[in-house]
């Protein structure tokens, strides 16, 4: 009976060896294996928070209805930037296939900041070339140059979307009023002035002063020769003269 015990015994100190033994064993392991998770874990977050901050930081806009200030590149980036001029950034952002056509409810990003690699379409030109346009303009008198010659009278005054005067203009107000010096009534809208029946198509090699241009549709100005136009630009820049920046279709009333 003793030396059954004493068998017993042994054999259960043996057992406890063996357990503890693979005790001490499968924690080193377990461990191994969730260190290299974590290790792995912390990898994958850092890459995360890498592309995180890589993203550009902006706002998406669902656009509307032209003549919504959402329902063109130019009034999206005047609406965001107060400048209309970076629309060709938003368009390269977002890969646009056709930059003058928007759908009603597409979603555009806009960065919070201008995409580096796009330029203002509309910068001003100097002050000396506006006075010497200026003094070319009023000395010419022709029915044309009367349409000129009151958009000329409005550089320098505030932008304001749905303005038509006196004090401000948004850019077919401005247009609309231009043309209305000369007995044309046309509507306050550039898309409507555009497909309407009233004036005649030209290309942009036969431009002459006093013809309405389109850079795109979403937003027209006036031909006063030379390369140059009177637009009512934005809010920051108001009503400003400038180079010929793009041309996407004219039309001539006189």
């Amino acid at each position: 009976m003793s030396r059954s015990k004493s068998a017993i015994k042994a054999s259960l100190g043996s057992l406890l060896i063996s357990i503890s033994v693979f005790a001490i064993a499968t924690p080193a392991g377990a461990t191994t294996i969730v260190d290299q998770k974590v290790v792995a874990a912390t990898e994958t977050a850092k890459a995360v928070e890498s592309v995180a901050v890589a993203k550009p930081i902006g706002t998406w806009i669902t656009t509307q209805k032209y003549p919504s200030p959402y329902g063109s590149l130019f009034g999206i980036s005047n609406a965001v930037y107060s400048n209309p001029g970076y629309w060709p950034g938003i368009c390269q952002y977002n890969k646009l296939a056709n930059c003058n056509q928007l759908g009603v409810g597409q979603q555009i990003f806009v960065p919070t900041a201008p995409v580096v690699s796009s330029v203002p379409a509309t910068a001003p030109v100097t002050k000396p070339v506006i006075k010497a346009t200026t003094t070319v303009a009023s000395a010419n008198t022709s029915r044309a140059q009367r349409i000129v010659n009151y958009a000329l009278a409005q550089v320098g005054k505030r932008y304001s979307w749905a303005a038509a005067g006196p004090y401000a203009f948004d850019c077919s107000g401005l247009v609309m009023m231009s043309l209305a010096q000369v007995g044309i009534n046309v509507p306050h809208q550039d898309a409507q002035i555009l497909y309407s029946n009233q004036g005649v198509r030209v290309s942009r090699n036969n431009l002459q002063p006093g013809d309405i241009v389109w850079p795109f549709i979403g937003h027209v100005f006036v031909y006063i020769g030379n390369g140059k136009i009177v637009e009512a630009a934005g809010y920051k820049q108001g009503v400003i003269i400038n180079n010929l920046y793009s041309f996407y279709a004219a039309k001539r009333f006189v």
